[in-house]
């Protein structure tokens, strides 16, 4: 387990702004929060210390920042995706999670 989001902010009526001691809580946060979004998440951009989570509409801001304090988050792993095979690179990039065109 990670330790606690230090400080949540609101950067605009929608998005927030949470604050971490360092960069590996970022990193397991980001990583949740990538794989389960809080309802009308749109994005999260992580930095050394903050993450910026951007929602659909101010309401679902304000309900983000209520289901924050009880978010429960393991520690970051770099682990490989499910989906990504060392087997053939051929599979990573036929994945429908690359964007078209990268090769």
């Amino acid at each position: 387990m990670t330790a606690p989001i230090l400080g949540v902010r609101d950067a605009g009526p929608r998005a927030l702004l949470l604050e971490f001691d360092g960069l590996d809580d970022v990193l397991a946060h980001h990583q949740h929060l990538s794989r389960h979004p809080l309802p009308g998440q749109r994005e999260a951009v992580a930095a050394a210390r903050t993450l910026l989570l951007r929602f659909d509409a101010p309401g679902a801001t304000r309900e983000a920042r209520d289901a924050l304090g009880g978010l429960t988050v393991a520690a970051f792993s770099a682990e490989a995706p499910r989906w990504w095979s060392s087997r053939s690179s051929t599979t990573a990039r036929t994945s429908p999670r690359w964007p078209a065109g990268w090769a």
